[in-house]
């Protein structure tokens, strides 16, 4: 039954980005090359995509950017657009895809996150990266794995549960509508959907407890954005999460939509990436950028 009604929601999500994804144009400022193994073992999921701006000399600074699709759905290929016009910005974006449920459970997802945060410092030389500027941002689950992942790194006890490790570094990191608190989702039906997530008997799995975002970690170590909108269903996430960062001092802001000036748009669940090309979407990617070129080294 729980992969069952994975299947319906990868079926539905999918249907729905064959056509978003068509009526879009590469950037023609923006260079990228594609399917960069990031792990060993074959895994067709662990693979990367690098953008960067067309003529661009010496070393760039770093986004890495983690796609959402609720842990069951999507690869690279779902951001592409979004993650060429970051590109477009002045930035080396490193977008990649990772292994789904039922196939991969959250720890493995980890493992395939801190892999890939391991290939781009293996890659620093050759692609000019500049490691003293490397930014991190996710949207959805990946918005998820983005605050795991923050929080694993400033947390050697998380660093043993989840058996890894990295040496980089983040100036900032960006949550997109971010499922960040997902254990208030599991409810009926919802508990069958995480039972392939995180494993049969899940609640009991030593990873429940690390699932949820942890708002006393990154603070204040690492600034962040977050960005939300009316009609995404998450935005009480975002809103909670801001708040808990605000009432701790961190330097963080939230970048939220309430409308879209053209009334074909909603401020749904991942508008800015989605879209990245409306108005409302400009307007807050814009913001993510310059809080990131603010923080820069």
């Amino acid at each position: 039954m729980a992969k069952f009604v994975g299947k319906i929601f990868c079926k539905i999500a999918e249907g729905n980005d064959v056509d978003r994804l068509a009526s879009f144009k590469d950037e023609e400022n923006v260079v990228y090359q594609k399917d960069i193994p990031y792990a060993e073992g074959g895994v067709p999921q662990r693979l990367l995509n690098i953008y960067k701006p067309k003529d661009a000399e010496g070393k760039l600074p770093v986004i890495i950017d983690i796609h959402g699709g609720g842990w069951w759905y999507g690869d690279k290929e779902l951001n592409r657009f979004y993650d060429q016009w970051l590109a477009s910005q002045g930035f080396a974006v490193v977008g990649f895809s990772y292994r789904l449920a039922p196939h991969a459970t959250f720890n493995m997802q980890v493992e395939d996150v801190f892999a890939l945060f391991n290939k781009v410092i293996e890659l620093a030389d050759e692609q000019g990266f500049d490691l003293n500027n490397v930014f991190l941002t996710g949207d959805s689950a990946g918005g998820h794995l983005a605050s795991v992942a923050i929080n694993i790194l400033h947390n050697p006890k998380l660093k043993e549960l989840f058996g890894v490790d990295s040496k980089i570094s983040f100036r900032a990191v960006n949550f997109t509508c971010g499922a960040l608190y997902p254990s208030s989702m599991m409810v009926a039906p919802m508990g069958l959907f995480f039972r392939e997530v995180l494993g049969k008997g899940y609640k009991k799995s030593p990873y429940f407890k690390a699932f949820d975002f942890d708002s006393s970690t990154p603070c204040p170590m690492v600034p962040c954005t977050l960005i939300s909108g009316s009609k995404d269903f998450l935005r009480n996430m975002t809103k909670r999460a801001f708040a808990e960062l605000q009432e701790k001092g961190a330097d963080c802001e939230m970048y939220f939509t309430e409308k879209c000036e053209d009334e074909n748009y909603r401020p749904e669940h991942v508008y800015n990436i989605l879209y990245p090309k409306n108005k409302e979407a400009l307007e807050v990617n814009g913001k993510m950028i310059a809080f990131f070129k603010k923080h820069m080294a």
